[in-house]
């Protein structure tokens, strides 16, 4: 095994370069020197009886301006000094060395041979121990030398990668920037360019990689459009040529939903049995037992619509798909009179996940209406409050919803809460729609409030009947 030390000595010597770095191969140490210059240059080894070289001499035309300090490690020392023929770098071994023209530029040239070159731009010195790292010694005995002819696809040029890491032509990963762009366009809702993309992409790039994603997300484009038919034709091509996908759940439930809207209540219902019975723990079949509900209540079959909508909330792990199907069992059974058990689904949305009420803001409202109107305050209150906190501030919602709630507070005996929200009100909304009906029911809050100082209590009672004279809260004062 090797580990390369992050251990790396720069020498800038006029245009030359100097480095070395350290490393490991099969838990032997090792160094490698490299010499690179702007200019082929001469490196020439001295070597003993045995052949193993024990002198490298590497000369420059040009002495740099400040003269290479000597340098020793485990395994190399470096000298460097003015000679008539120019500057000129010793390298000797503590053990063993070998000296290696790098004499090609494999991102360049397509040809490679053992060159024997007294001239190269860089130059490369490993020294080790015993034996020599990276590479195998070449034999001695007599050989070809034939040239290899190398291509970009080869090693160090790698190219594209697909899904799975493996190498791709570059003519098969065009459609990456297509791609790219089409999940941002559904991250913004922008649809009508999820299916532009997705219609080029998979018209030019029959092939594509990332084919089962453009068909997925062109089918949740028009889901999202309600354009059944379209979908209907593409999610049947998709759930032939990728039936083994992992989003095939996803398309049976649009698809499912599709002949819903459509009428076609057999077809629906083999594609609902389909998801139920072959994707039982995918989120998708909640969402579908959603879509099955919401068919069966546009049939008029209310009670079996009920049953759904308890199924898809029981089984649902996507606390989204279980708070919509809550929220249709409160609807439901406010519009049976069966308040309490409205209350119950309620209760659940506002504990688990009250976020929701803002996906369905005016259906939210009637149905806090509704609870206060049925002497529920705590519910309604709760439901309001979700609401405002998902309102943007200053605007004529959050107005209606800050008004609403300072009002149901005060209703439901609750004057200091109900004094905070007013107050927000007032300096919120200085001039709004309800700055008079707000600003009466807080002066009917001080009636509430008492007043341990006799004095205190009669002027407020003062200042409210000079306000109201004998209007209810004029007439309460005297």
């Amino acid at each position: 095994m090797r580990y390369w030390i992050a251990l790396c000595l720069c020498f800038p010597l006029y245009a030359m370069e100097l480095s070395i770095q350290s490393g490991k191969e099969e838990g032997q140490p090792f160094t490698v020197l490299h010499l690179r210059d702007a200019v082929p240059f001469v490196c020439e080894s001295t070597k003993n009886e045995f052949g193993e070289e024990k002198r490298i001499e590497c000369r420059l035309p040009t002495s740099p301006r400040k003269s290479l300090p000597p340098i020793s490690n485990a395994y190399l020392t470096l000298k460097g000094g003015t000679q008539s023929e120019g500057y000129t770098i010793t390298i000797t071994p503590k053990a063993k060395m070998k000296l290696i023209p790098v004499a090609f530029d494999l991102k360049k040239e397509a040809q490679t041979f053992r060159a024997q070159v007294q001239e190269a731009r860089h130059w490369t010195v490993i020294g080790y121990a015993d034996a020599l790292p990276l590479i195998a010694a070449a034999p001695q005995t007599s050989s070809l030398n034939l040239p290899v002819k190398m291509t970009k696809e080869t090693l160090p040029y790698v190219g594209g990668l697909d899904l799975k890491g493996n190498p791709v032509k570059i003519s098969q990963a065009e459609d990456v920037s297509d791609y790219l762009q089409l999940k941002k366009a559904y991250a913004s809702k922008n649809y009508p360019k999820v299916l532009e993309l997705s219609g080029y992409a998979l018209k030019n790039y029959p092939k594509s990689v990332f084919k089962n994603e453009l068909m997925l997300y062109q089918i949740r484009a028009l889901h999202e459009k309600e354009e059944y038919e379209t979908l209907l034709e593409a999610s049947k091509r998709f759930l032939r040529e990728h039936s083994s996908d992992s989003n095939v759940a996803e398309v049976l439930a649009y698809t499912a939903n599709a002949y819903t809207k459509l009428g076609q209540s057999a077809d629906a219902d083999y594609f609902y049995d389909r998801l139920f019975d072959e994707h039982p723990e995918s989120p998708y079949a909640a969402r579908g037992m959603i879509y099955k509900a919401r068919g069966l209540e546009a049939e008029g079959a209310p009670k079996r619509a009920v049953h759904f909508y308890q199924k898809a909330l029981e089984i649902s792990p996507d606390v989204g798909t279980a708070s919509q199907a809550a929220f249709k069992l409160a609807q439901m059974e406010l519009e049976n009179g069966n308040t309490a058990n409205a209350k119950q689904y309620a209760e659940k949305i506002i504990k688990a996940h009250p976020e929701y009420f803002s996906t369905v803001r005016g259906d939210a409202m009637n149905m806090a209406d509704t609870f206060v109107y049925r002497k529920e305050h705590s519910t309604g209150i709760r439901i309001t409050e979700a609401l405002l906190k998902g309102a943007k501030s200053k605007t004529p919602e959050h107005e209606v919803l800050l008004r609403n709630l300072g009002l149901r507070l005060a209703g439901a005996g609750k004057p200091v809460q109900a004094l905070k929200r007013m107050n927000e009100y007032l300096e919120t909304y200085k001039y709004g729609d309800y700055t008079e009906e707000v600003r009466r029911a807080k002066d009917g809050l001080f009636f509430d409030e008492g007043e341990a100082n006799a004095t205190g209590a009669m002027k407020k009672y003062d200042d409210l009947i000079a306000r109201y004279g004998t209007a209810s809260v004029g007439l309460k004062a005297l």
